[in-house]
């Protein structure tokens, strides 16, 4: 690989040439037209688009929409929906989910905001088989505040492909996640001159963000992160140089330039780290608190709601949120567990130094030597701190056998599950030896002191019993449980290595009493654990086997 020609560039040079591109793009013009609702006015989306006019504004509710848009030869229409995570509009595997086909006539008086496009498949003949989420081909919309995930495309550029060398859109605070293509699975600029402003790029395959443009690309604020391959290339020779221009970027695997005219020009720092997104593995790219991405931004942009500097990526960390803090701490560190499982002991301290009652979630999830989340292993519980209050607990946590050896993380958590993090703290731990499972496992088990102000469920916990006679026993005892309502009820038992040792319930039962005998003759004496689960309520019963 060859490293391209690297220039710097002054911040005043940045913005004076964002104010020109903006300026000769007609970013400052506006015009008032009328409202058309979808579905009131219009059931779907592309006839909403065909009715309107320069100026016109399509709003779009919550929902579904099985569309693959294509959009009209008219510019300045307002595509708005009622925001990234409520208006789906879904590809329906048929063809890319949004294309801009007329040249030349798309400017920044065209807005898109607020959707998530997915299921997009940009299908041949070329060039419809580029762009599974969206294609672009010589306009200049604004592209805001979108998630655009799970797209394909036969050719390049999954989520997003975008050609013409009068091509200058604007995407900002946008996800481009988990797209796949042939090449370049995240983003592909061919051509043109696009600012991406706030846009996390995670997930796809193969590769994040790519340019080959002839005239330059710009990256800023934003975070590339776990794509497969590559984060951010740059590809260009002698006779077709490509530029890039980026600044205050997590590009966890760097920036990679293939030929002698791949040509990178900072604009800011770069940092090659893990963004710690809240749980990349199930598509959430919320920042945790100690995302280094938080106030990393570029200083002289606007502040972020929180009031603070300037965030990467597509979402800002609100860091007004209550102060509760959470600290876990192993009891015997470092914490080895061998190929056969273990368990280990930590002590759990949560605070409130506000000067009001908080109430919020606490979970604990655990981090893979893969880097995936799974999880949690514990709550997500309902606390609820009086100001100044503070609560400690003692706690054991099973670790079942034939995980993927490596370094692990343990990672308790406040806030509002499962996304928004106040607070997290954890501690690593080792498991050695040659597995290779690295999936949730219900073998883990924690036990320990449980978590006053826990929020219960409809019925309460002397709602559901369980109790063992004889205990201890040799070799065998009757598990006696009780259920207030018909429910799916699970039993088992496990060692203190966490393992199973055996399932004695897994099925409908009715309200009552309930027995069931629990025959240990193949077992060595020592202590079990008899776990019970029905409607989201847990009980155990720890039993003790003497042979």
């Amino acid at each position: 690989m060859q490293e391209g020609f690297i220039m710097q560039l002054s911040q005043k040079r940045l913005f004076w040439s964002l104010w020109i591109s903006l300026i000769a793009a007609g970013a400052f013009t506006s015009a008032e037209g009328s409202t058309i609702n979808v579905p009131g006015d219009y059931a779907t989306i592309q006839a909403g688009l065909n009715a309107a006019s320069g100026g016109d504004t399509v709003q779009v509710a919550a929902g579904t929409y099985v569309e693959n848009l294509i959009w009209p030869t008219v510019n300045g229409i307002k595509l708005f929906g009622a925001g990234r995570d409520l208006s789906i509009i879904d590809g329906n595997n048929q063809a890319s989910v949004l294309r801009f086909d007329t040249p030349n006539l798309i400017d920044s008086t065209t807005v898109v905001r607020g959707f998530t496009l997915t299921n997009g498949n940009a299908l041949p003949p070329w060039p419809y088989s580029q762009g599974g989420g969206i294609h672009l081909f010589y306009a200049s919309p604004i592209l805001e505040y979108l998630n655009i995930v799970g797209n394909t495309a036969d050719d390049f550029g999954g989520g997003m492909y975008i050609w013409g060398s009068s091509s200058q859109p604007v995407i900002r605070y946008v996800l481009i996640a988990n797209n796949t293509a042939i090449s370049h699975g995240g983003v592909d600029v061919a051509a043109g001159e696009p600012l991406f402003d706030h846009v996390t790029i995670s997930g796809n395959s193969p590769g994040g963000f790519y340019t080959s443009s002839t005239h330059f690309a710009t990256l800023l604020n934003s975070i590339a992160a776990h794509n497969v391959f590559y984060d951010v290339r740059v590809e260009g020779d002698y006779i077709q140089p490509a530029t890039l221009r980026v600044g205050y970027l997590d590009s966890r695997q760097g920036i990679s330039t293939i030929g002698f005219g791949a040509i990178v020009e900072y604009l800011g720092p770069i940092i090659e780290a893990d963004p710690e997104f809240v749980n990349h593995t199930a598509a959430d790219y919320h920042l945790l608190p100690e995302s280094p991405c938080i106030d990393s931004g570029d200083p002289s942009y606007a502040l972020d709601p929180d009031a603070t500097v300037t965030d990467m990526g597509a979402f800002y960390y609100d860091q007004t949120v209550p102060a509760v803090n959470v600290a876990l701490t192993p009891v015997s560190p470092p914490i080895q567990i061998g190929p056969g499982g273990g368990s280990f002991d930590f002590d759990v301290a949560i605070s409130n130094p506000e000067s009001a009652a908080q109430t919020f979630d606490a979970w604990i999830m655990v981090r893979l030597p893969t880097t995936a989340w799974f999880g949690p292993v514990l709550g997500p519980l309902e606390l609820t701190l009086p100001a100044g209050g503070a609560l400690t607990r003692q706690r054991n946590q099973a670790v079942p056998g034939g995980m993927l050896a490596g370094v692990y993380q343990y990672q308790g958590r406040l806030g509002g599950y499962p996304s928004e993090v106040w607070s997290s703290s954890g501690f690593d731990f080792t498991i050695t030896g040659s597995g290779t499972q690295d999936a949730v496992s219900s073998d883990w088990v924690g036990t320990g002191e449980p978590f006053a102000g826990q929020a219960l469920p409809a019925f309460l916990p002397s709602d559901l019993t369980l109790k063992a006679f004889p205990n201890p026993f040799n070799p065998s005892t009757v598990a006696r449980y009780e259920i207030r309502d018909a429910s799916h009820v699970v039993l088992r038992v496990y060692d203190t290595a966490g393992r199973e040792v055996a399932g004695l319930v897994d099925g409908w039962r009715d309200a009552g009493s309930h027995e069931v005998t629990f025959d240990a003759s193949g077992l060595p004496s020592g202590i079990y654990l008899a776990r019970l689960e029905a409607e989201g309520m847990v009980q155990t019963q720890k039993l003790v086997l003497l042979k």
